[in-house]
């Protein structure tokens, strides 16, 4: 099956800039504490946002002034923020706690990850690893990696360490249990020598996907018994991704994939995990509301919204359709009385007026007017009943329309305050 980038539908995204308050053009990471608030790594520090106001002035707590390179969320909810001079900040909610790790590490914080144990690991770019327990204890591991650049790390189940660096992918053996904690094992051949700019497990297809710098992405299927000769799937064709850059992997509540790229803007992916083929591909990118071409980061909030980073044009919003009809109250022309929702999309009625939005990948809309049968009244009501929309006016009756084939002509069942109205069928 051939997939091209799709154009035609322009996308209302919501921009904040420095003149909506937003404490730096370049944000380059975005989280939400158990709260709701976001937080923004930007070119100054930290950023939050309360969905009203940014605040950025976090004097007070004695955080350090780097920019926030990554973040993270743990599996009780402390966010952990990487800064490119190699501090490390955790906020639990209530407090910033500054991690003093108790070495001279200088070099950026390149990913986070939390191992099987519930330690929180840091990879910076070339002076290894920084591991913090519970506690807030902290230890560096830098031998097992001499000479490498890390750009990505991820765990699988089996206790190894992928670790995505400026040459491939590289799989370490990671045990506590004995004295030398980490130790090399290979490098998984197969995997281009390139960036690995970032690693995610997928656990719908229990596999990982790949981010890699000019070389597009990957999916892995781990070998557990010989991780380095692992199954690797190249994704895309020659016309999308063969080339691209991409920065960062997000997958959404629904199973796509949210890829950040360098000089293409942000791709929305549907991965067929069984063949590993591209079912369809959104791109968003200047022509069709995002704005800008460089990006670094998505993230989904608790609510469904999605939120990118980029790169000098502070952070764009593309709000959860089913949430923003106010939106839709223009293209309408009318009041919208009633709203119903199913499980491709949501049909919204007015005055004379039916409107179907379509929310997957290629978020279609469609109007009905009085050329499909709709009469010039308010629409107070809708019901869906399987293939059925049933449709109820404030002083013409009851009308039903098949979702299926929705050109064919209304059918009128009368209610008896509108029969005396409605001439006979």
């Amino acid at each position: 099956m051939s997939v091209s980038p799709l154009y035609a539908q322009t996308y209302k995204f919501q921009q904040y800039g420095i003149e909506d308050g937003i404490c730096h053009p370049f944000v380059y990471t975005v989280n939400q504490d158990a709260n709701g608030y976001l937080w923004l790594g930007t070119g100054e520090g930290l950023c939050m946002y309360d969905g009203l106001n940014f605040q950025g002035d976090f004097t007070a707590d004695s955080l350090p002034s780097a920019f926030v390179k990554k973040s993270f969320k743990d599996s009780e909810g402390n966010l952990w923020f990487g800064h490119n001079d190699g501090s490390i900040t955790m906020y639990d909610g209530k407090a910033f706690h500054v991690i003093d790790h108790g070495a001279e590490i200088t070099s950026t914080i390149n990913g986070i990850a939390e191992d099987p144990e519930g330690r929180i690991v840091f990879a910076t770019q070339n002076q290894g690893l920084i591991i913090i327990n519970k506690e807030l204890e902290s230890m560096v591991i830098a031998d097992p990696f001499n000479r490498k650049l890390i750009s990505s790390i991820a765990f699988t189940g089996k206790g190894h360490l992928l670790l995505g660096a400026y040459d491939g992918l590289h799989v370490y053996n990671y045990d506590f249990s004995s004295p030398d904690t980490i130790s090399f094992v290979e490098k998984v051949t197969k995997v281009p020598y390139t960036q690995i700019t970032d690693i995610v497990y997928d656990e719908a297809g229990d596999l990982f996907w790949l981010g890699s710098q000019d070389e597009g992405l990957y999916s892995l299927k781990i070998n557990p018994n010989d991780p380095a000769n692992s199954l690797l799937v190249k994704i895309g064709n020659e016309e999308i991704l063969k080339y691209t850059s991409v920065l960062s992997i997000m997958i959404d509540n629904e199973g796509y994939l949210w890829l950040s790229t360098q000089g293409e803007g942000v791709y929305k992916v549907n991965v067929d995990r069984m063949d590993m083929s591209v079912v369809e591909l959104v791109n968003f990118s200047e022509h069709n509301g995002l704005g800008i071409r460089f990006t670094r980061e998505v993230f989904q909030d608790l609510e469904g919204n999605i939120w990118i980073s980029t790169y000098g044009n502070g952070l764009a919003a593309l709000f959860n359709e089913a949430l923003t009809f106010h939106e839709y109250q223009d293209r309408m022309g009318t009041t919208i009385n009633a709203v119903i929702t199913d499980d491709k999309g949501y049909w919204m009625a007015g005055y004379g007026k039916l409107v179907r939005v379509e929310t997957g990948m290629r978020g279609s809309t469609r109007n009905y007017t009085s050329s499909n049968g709709l009469p010039s009244d308010n629409i107070t009501s809708l019901f869906k009943d399987d293939e059925t929309l049933w449709i109820g006016t404030a002083n013409s009756g009851i009308y039903r329309m098949n979702t299926v084939a929705p050109l064919t002509a209304l059918l009128i069942f009368r209610i008896p305050s509108a029969i005396s109205k409605a001439p006979p069928v």
